[in-house]
């Protein structure tokens, strides 16, 4: 799993389904994105396969940007998410965002 080794340095396109980010009407679409992210970030640190799942659109790209390597579709990306964590059980990852 060449595309996940190291810090995660990955851009994630595609991550968020639209329909999960429209769930909270009330919520700015800022706050949605970083509720998003924040969610995410939660899930990977818990080895929950199936928040992360939730959180992928099914044709979502994971692009390492160290590599240039692409995962194409959920189903592939958590796959590769799980077999990194297998191999990397310390991992953790974090998020910030600085801009929407």
């Amino acid at each position: 799993m060449h595309l996940l080794r190291g810090a995660l340095p990955v851009l994630l396109s595609c991550l968020f389904c639209a329909s999960s980010l429209a769930d909270d009407n009330t919520a700015s679409p800022e706050e949605q994105v970083r509720s998003h992210i924040s969610r995410y970030v939660q899930a990977f640190n818990n080895e929950d396969l199936d928040g992360l799942t939730s959180l992928w659109a099914e044709e979502g790209v994971l692009t390492n940007l160290t590599t240039g390597e692409s995962t194409n579709g959920r189903t592939q990306i958590v796959a590769a998410v799980k077999d990194f964590l297998t191999e990397q059980p310390q991992a953790h990852l974090s998020g910030t965002v600085s801009q929407v």
